[in-house]
């Protein structure tokens, strides 16, 4: 199975850029950024471009999980190590 999104530079300690492929047809499409506890960090709303860069330096340390979602349903998830200062 072939991976829709790619996350680099991972690990990171500030911008992460997010490579990702969307179906011909969708209604909607984000991705979002959950810290180790569940909880929603960011949300980024996605078009039909290809990649979208965002900044992850005010994240404390440790490891995120990136999803992206297409039509309300994620569609795959991958792990994101952010080392800040």
């Amino acid at each position: 199975m072939r991976s829709l999104m790619s996350l680099s530079p991972n690990p990171t300690d500030g911008i992460i850029h997010a490579v990702y492929e969307l179906p011909k047809e969708y209604e909607q499409a984000s991705i979002e950024v959950h810290n180790a506890l569940g909880q929603l960090v960011g949300q980024f709303e996605l078009n039909n471009q290809y990649i979208i860069s965002f900044d992850c330096g005010t994240y404390v340390s440790g490891i995120y999980l990136v999803s992206l979602k297409v039509n309300y349903e994620v569609v795959e998830s991958q792990r994101l190590s952010i080392l800040t200062k």
